[in-house]
């Protein structure tokens, strides 16, 4: 039996080996991806819907997908040598207009811890 620890520090039995640093490292661009392919791809792959976008929403798409590519550094830097575990409530703020997207906005100021 091994222990894990999740997000919210409650420990739990277990009896799975616990994941590798890279496998962890490899959830975090998986996520990142999947966030990339879902929100970004969205907007960026309709050109209708890009083309409806006002300049000021453009340029916060733009942020917002370079923000996601420097996530994996960013949390590296900000973690150290500390494993990515709880890592989703640093995702980058999504912008505002995002709550016009099918999914929804899920990323906000409110829910999201600033690195």
């Amino acid at each position: 039996m091994n222990t894990a620890t999740l997000p919210d520090g409650t420990t739990i039995m277990t009896n799975e080996t616990a994941p590798t640093t890279e496998q962890l490292w490899a959830n975090v661009r998986g996520g990142r991806n999947q966030l990339l392919e879902k929100y970004v791809d969205w907007y960026q792959s309709k050109p209708l819907v890009y083309d409806a976008l006002a300049s000021i929403q453009r340029s916060q798409l733009a942020a917002y997908r370079q923000a996601l590519l420097d996530f994996p550094a960013d949390l590296l830097s900000h973690l150290g040598s500390a494993p990515p575990t709880g890592y989703r409530i640093y995702y980058p703020v999504q912008p505002n207009f995002f709550e016009d997207h099918p999914l929804g906005r899920i990323h906000t100021a409110d829910t999201q811890t600033v690195i």
